[in-house]
């Protein structure tokens, strides 16, 4: 799916936050507008904290979401 073709606007990814409310894991992203999403995710994000901290959270600043697809594949490269 094209997010370009959804969405008109760029969402430039300013921070990437994750936390946890009692047992459930959050990520939260803002764009450079102050637009935010945040979605639940799996209690994996215990065992990956770091990673999305270190790696995965600075990657993604800059940048814009829509480009989601190319973004993950980036991940795997980024830093190597």
């Amino acid at each position: 799916m094209d997010l370009h073709l959804t969405f008109k606007n760029t969402f430039i990814v300013s921070s990437v936050e994750a936390f946890r409310v009692q047992k459930h894991y959050l990520v939260r992203v803002r764009s450079q507008d102050g637009v935010e999403g945040t979605v639940t995710v799996n209690n994996r994000l215990a065992y990956i904290w770091p990673i999305l901290q270190q790696i995965v959270a600075p990657y993604f600043i800059g940048k814009d979401a829509r480009d989601l697809d190319k973004l993950v594949e980036g991940i795997y490269t980024y830093r190597s």
